[in-house]
């Protein structure tokens, strides 16, 4: 047992209280006790933050200053993000204790210690009774369970061969092994025949006890722990809901476990396509998706479905979060896919946590209160050894049942098909943890405590160079990267920075060769431009093209190039203005014949339009625009110059004059 002591900075050692606390301090380290003293507020609140465990928490309270109240209402509630329960012991002299008391602390302190009239022994005593009542509650029903009968020592006398551990003892490998994993995991290995303990298969005993816990904690009717991991979840959901006659609407983005479901039911499937964006990031499934209409079309277009149409079907699963953590406002999900489905399914492997923290609310499966609940029934699967803290292949199935419930024991031989027979009770019991651990104002706290390191880390990394600096930086994520993980990191990101600009010039490079093309077959380029290989691809205006913009790219390295390089880059942004304010023109035009009643609009759009194209030139700048004007006059030198030529055709002056 361990107990925090905490003096108020304010309280001298050599006074009546101070001894007293010393007195108490000596009484409890005589009882076995392991005390932690700390002699200020801040420490003890310093303490508990890093995540130290203890069994009681005392704190000598004199109300000698005004800030004394704030400390100690802050530190109790340090205590009860992580440690809800743990005893609180007010220690005082009653006289100025009962007189600056007030009705808030009262209920966060359990019992009140008159330092100066109780003897220390008699305080110590009243501890220890506190911190045992305290830890035969904390721990969860199996774990609990699993400890007590492990304190029996009994002797193993079936499977598993090692017998408790002994067998690998035997030679040097196995002492090995023994000795890196301790004696308690092998102890706690044992066959299913211990009826102490109850029976995982048939949920009864401290199994049974430790699932209603579960079912408790995550909002669920009932929930079922599984030592397969939630490949064994989901296929155990499948095989309990599904036969080879029914249809069932899928998310396209589900985890292979689903597609072996499939494959063990032979149940007929119909796919709801999520989305991507450009970066290849997994998005949601869209809702017309999930639209009954859009099912039944699918349905009835599908080689494998198109004699079930108008068929109801049985069960609907999404991956929620998606792959890439995206999260979807379950609540919705669920209200259009109920439309269809009268079972649905969220596979939640990582996002087992959704439930504890308010961030999520309505994006996850488990929402609200079981009695609440109207309307199908509906199964998460969580990996608790995924993102909660559990061991490997520790799952659990939560479901809140409603319309298509599925019968106990038609579900149960699903499960046994999927579960095992011997199952490694470490396993069990970390399940069990976890559950406990997310129970209450750890759940929050937990949750909370990984948000906001996850916004410190973008604001750490955002902050890293100053405004200044990254003003003029020339390649800002290197240099962030060079300043967090040293010259090595920075000069990665800098060559995939540099790697992507390569890549983006060779597609404007492949654009610019179609651009040059077309100008050649007007006429307005030299013919080397509109010739092409085989395969249509203009190779000498994309070799020509290739190397001039090769040269601007190379002249941009010294900083008064650059400059040039970047005026003629907004010079030419200029240039694909025009069209637009071609467009515009020809838009007014257009009569009434053209666009009818519907002309006021188009006029207006025409206005915004020209609107824009006339602020974008004038926000490039004088010197931007100056030289745009002096390139658009050549060029129409130019044009006018080799007219004849382009169009072969006289001007309408050079026509001769008919005579009359």
């Amino acid at each position: 047992m361990k107990v925090l002591i905490v003096e108020s900075e304010f309280l001298h050692q050599d006074t009546w209280v101070g001894n007293a606390v010393e007195r108490l301090a000596d009484a409890l380290s005589q009882q076995n006790v392991t005390v932690i003293k700390s002699t200020s507020f801040d420490d003890g609140y310093a303490i508990l933050s890093a995540n130290e465990a203890i069994d009681c928490l005392m704190f000598s309270y004199q109300m000698e200053q005004p800030d004394e109240h704030l400390s100690v209402r802050q530190l109790i509630g340090k205590l009860h993000e992580r440690q809800q329960n743990v005893p609180v012991f007010l220690l005082g002299d009653r006289e100025k204790a009962t007189a600056s008391l007030d009705r808030d602390l009262l209920e966060l302190v359990d019992e009140f210690a008159w330092i100066l009239e109780d003897t220390a022994d008699f305080i110590a005593g009243r501890a220890v009774a506190a911190m045992t009542r305290y830890r035969q509650q904390l721990l969860p029903p199996l774990f609990n369970a699993l400890m007590k009968y492990s304190d029996i020592h009994e002797y193993s006398w079936a499977a598993p061969g090692h017998q408790g551990g002994v067998g690998f003892t035997k030679t040097p490998a196995g002492r090995f092994y023994h000795d890196y994993y301790g004696e308690n995991l092998f102890r706690s290995d044992m066959g299913i025949e211990r009826t102490t303990l109850g029976s995982l298969l048939d949920h009864t005993g401290a199994f049974g006890e430790s699932e209603k816990n579960a079912a408790r904690v995550f909002g669920a009717d009932r929930s079922w722990s599984v030592v397969v991991g939630t490949s064994g979840s989901n296929r155990t959901i499948m095989q309990a809901c599904m036969t080879d006659n029914d249809v069932v609407v899928l998310d396209r983005n589900c985890h292979k476990s689903i597609e072996q479901g499939l494959i063990l039911t032979g149940a007929k499937p119909v796919y709801m396509v999520p989305s991507r964006n450009r970066y290849g990031i997994i998005g949601p499934i869209y809702p017309q998706e999930m639209q009954p209409e859009t099912l039944q079309k699918k349905i009835s277009a599908s080689p494998l479905t198109k004699t079930k149409v108008g068929q109801k079907p049985s069960y609907s699963v999404v991956t929620n979060c998606t792959y890439d953590g995206v999260c979807y406002n379950a609540k919705e999900a669920q209200d259009l896919l109920a439309k269809t489905s009268d079972r649905i399914h969220f596979d939640e492997a990582w996002y087992g946590y959704a439930r504890f923290n308010p961030i999520y609310c309505d994006h996850y499966a488990m929402r609200g209160e079981p009695g609440d609940h109207n309307g199908p029934t509906v199964f998460a699967t969580h990996s608790t050894h995924k993102l909660l803290n559990a061991l490997s292949q520790a799952s659990y199935i939560h479901v809140r049942e409603g319309r298509g419930a599925v019968n106990f024991s038609r579900f149960n031989q699903a499960y046994m098909m999927h579960a095992t027979t011997s199952p490694l009770y470490a396993i069990c019991a970390s399940n069990d943890v976890a559950v406990s651990m997310m129970d209450g104002n750890s759940g929050l706290s937990l949750t909370q405590e990984v948000i906001d390191e996850a916004v410190d880390f973008r604001q750490a990394i955002m902050g890293m160079i100053p405004n200044a600096a990254l003003r003029v930086s020339a390649s800002p994520f290197g240099d962030a990267a060079r300043m967090a993980l040293g010259d090595t990191a920075g000069a990665i990101v800098s060559f995939c920075a540099a790697a992507g600009c390569l890549g983006s010039l060779g597609g404007w490079t492949l654009l610019a060769g179609q651009t040059a093309k077309a100008a050649a077959d007007d006429g307005l380029f030299p013919p080397i431009f509109a010739r092409v290989n085989k395969a249509g691809t203009p190779v000498a205006g994309l070799l020509i093209v290739g190397v001039l913009m090769t040269i601007f790219q190379f002249s941009s390295m010294s900083p008064n190039a650059a400059k040039e390089f970047g005026l003629v880059s907004s010079v030419s942004v200029i240039f694909t203005l025009v069209p637009y304010l071609y467009t515009c023109a020809a838009l007014l035009l257009l009569g009434h014949g053209h666009f009818g009643k519907a002309r006021p609009l188009y006029l207006l759009i025409t206005f915004v339009a020209f609107v824009y194209c006339i602020w974008a030139v004038i926000g490039s700048g004088a010197k931007e625009v100056m030289w745009s004007f002096v390139t658009l006059m050549v060029i129409t030198a130019l044009y006018a110059l080799n007219y004849n030529r382009i169009h072969k055709n006289p001007y309408p002056l050079d026509a001769p004059v008919k005579q009359d």
